[in-house]
């Protein structure tokens, strides 16, 4: 009996019988029909799962006899299953360092057949980085941070600006920024306090730490008003006119002084003596009415 291109339904027990004119004689044999292990389907790679969530993979499979199933890497947390058609992996409440690929062998007398699966654990995203500030202005600042290096698996959908006066517990949001904005202008902040500034980012599943500029800052405009020029002298006095001259003030308010206001007092304010401004510290007046 030869049995070509054999198949699963071959198997089974054959009985052969011999007869002539002086009797009969049989045997039996026990058919086994081996089939190499095969991946019918599985579940598609790369497989995304939240952090916290079940990882669950499943394949259908054939092969006689059963194959022998392993899964790498060993971990003690897998949980596995198998039966004639179906093997599965789990891992319940997954955790971040439980990404990568899983490789699934499966082995029997007449063969092996492997499969892989890129598993990507989905977690909220890490800080933003480089966060600064520059442009301090009295009641405003401008911010500028970086995107995390990891955004957890997901888009970046939101940067949060939150700020705080540092005599107060509390930090106020500002408005809800696109995933896309790398830079804020912070305003109606109050002259004079002092704050701080953080930084959060946002995917879908939820806000990553904040991120908090090194060292407080004071809204205040880079330069003050300077302080009143000193010394003033009036000299050369005549019917109508005179000189007058000063020494610049002590403190310039931390910029150049561009020049001085030169103002006479009549009988009821005060008025310019000289349309434009004074580079120098003297000048010399005239036309003036006795």
């Amino acid at each position: 009996l030869v049995i070509t291109e054999t198949v699963p339904s071959d198997a089974g027990s054959y009985e052969l019988i011999a007869e002539n004119a002086l009797g009969s004689i049989d045997c039996a044999a026990k058919l086994i029909v081996q089939s190499p292990p095969t991946i019918v389907s599985s579940t598609p790679s790369p497989i995304n799962v939240p952090v916290g969530q079940v990882l669950y993979i499943s394949c259908e499979v054939s092969g006689y006899p059963r194959p022998e199933m392993t899964w790498e890497p060993a971990n003690n947390r897998l949980r596995t299953e198998q039966s004639d058609t179906f093997v599965t992996l789990s891992i319940s409440k997954v955790r971040v360092n439980e990404g990568g690929t899983y490789k699934l062998t499966l082995k029997n007398a007449a063969g092996s057949a492997e499969a892989s699966f890129d598993v990507r654990i989905q977690n909220i995203p890490q800080p933003v980085r480089n966060l600064t500030i520059d442009n301090i202005q009295a009641e405003s600042v401008h911010i500028k941070w970086e995107a995390p290096l990891d955004d957890g698996g997901l888009p970046i959908n939101s940067y949060f600006v939150e700020y705080r006066d540092m005599r107060r517990s509390q930090y106020v949001r500002s408005e809800r920024l696109s995933g896309e904005t790398f830079d804020y202008q912070l305003t109606r902040l109050t002259k004079g306090s002092k704050y701080t500034v953080r930084v959060l980012a946002e995917n879908k599943l939820g806000q990553s730490e904040p991120t908090e500029i090194i060292e407080p800052f004071i809204a205040k405009n880079p330069f003050d008003v300077p302080s009143a020029p000193r010394e003033l002298k009036v000299t050369g006095v005549t019917r109508s006119s005179c000189q007058l001259q000063w020494l610049p003030p002590n403190n310039d308010g931390g910029a150049a002084i561009q020049g001085y206001i030169i103002e006479r007092q009549t009988e009821k304010r005060w008025i310019r003596a000289v349309p434009t401004l004074v580079e120098g510290t003297t000048i010399q007046l005239v036309d003036l009415i006795e």
